[in-house]
């Protein structure tokens, strides 16, 4: 079967590609300053406590410096100008283990959300007709690896129900 590769080289398919690569820089730089912003936290985190005269255990401080959720951080340095020690900072914290789980699972929605729209927006562009129960599979699903091969077969699919065939 020959794939049609009109629309590809159309002038939709190179707004899509711009648009998706737009998009990746804008939300690649969010995510660096995002982190230049909790390490910066980090850091002053632990100047607080080394200047009230704390003791840090390395584990402390690796906990502190690798956390990359910026508000989790802020909210360590709040507590970290009036902890009596360094695990005081840490105390009642309801955040996951070193912020990283919360922060990972937030990212992966991210991505997972992000693909479902690519996948509709593409299948559109295309001129597919995308009735509700295609989108309310696309959007429930949350496995990326399954998302990431809907969307290949969005880029060639007849039919927005080819975008689920194998």
């Amino acid at each position: 079967m020959a794939i049609p590769t009109r629309f590809f080289r159309s002038r939709s398919a190179q707004m899509l590609r711009e648009e998706g690569r737009l998009q990746g820089r804008v939300e690649g730089r969010q995510e660096a300053l995002a982190e230049a912003e909790a390490r910066r936290r980090a850091e002053d985190v632990l100047m607080v406590l080394r200047l009230r005269g704390a003791v840090m255990p390395d584990e402390f401080r690796q906990r502190v410096l690798r956390c990359p959720d910026p508000d989790l951080v802020r909210h360590w340095l709040a507590r970290a100008v009036v902890a009596g020690s360094p695990g005081d900072v840490f105390d009642d914290d309801d955040a996951d283990e070193d912020g990283f789980e919360t922060s990972q699972r937030l990212r992966a929605e991210g991505r997972t959300s992000g693909r479902a729209e690519n996948i509709l927006l593409v299948l559109r562009a295309r001129g597919i007709s995308v009735d509700e129960g295609i989108q309310e599979r696309v959007t429930a699903c949350t496995d990326l690896e399954t998302l990431e091969s809907w969307l290949s077969r969005a880029a060639t699919a007849e039919r927005a129900e080819d975008v689920f065939d194998a």
